[in-house]
């Protein structure tokens, strides 16, 4: 079974996702309680995730951004495998720290062959 993890400020989208992943092995987990980013390191580390999803609209709940996340896990696991989930893909781009290539709109979600991310 593969690992994914699923860090957002709201979970509502989680058991959609989580049912349209096992549907290719993938188990989708994530966590409710706010966390630093060592905290989300560490959660990634003691969970075996090897893909992470990322909404970008982290805050309130967050104290950051999902992009500003991913450019402080990458540095820590440079070989993980991240995407940003955004309805708003212009807004994770503007600050510059991931390429468009990590981005991925929830709209079409439903529409990517997940197989690639396994």
């Amino acid at each position: 079974m593969y690992i994914a993890g699923f860090i957002d400020d709201k979970n509502d989208s989680f058991s959609d996702y989580t049912y349209a992943l096992s549907e290719y092995g993938i188990e989708l987990i994530c966590t409710d309680k706010k966390m630093s980013k060592l905290d989300i390191y560490e959660w990634i580390l003691e969970n075996k995730i090897e893909f992470l999803f990322i909404d970008h609209k982290l805050i309130p709940k967050y104290d950051f951004v999902g992009t500003e996340l991913l450019a402080y896990l990458n540095q820590s696991l440079p070989d993980m495998h991240f995407a940003i989930l955004t309805s708003y893909k212009t807004d994770s781009l503007e600050d510059k720290l991931v390429p468009e290539a990590f981005t991925i709109d929830r709209k079409i979600f439903n529409e990517i062959d997940l197989s690639d991310f396994a």
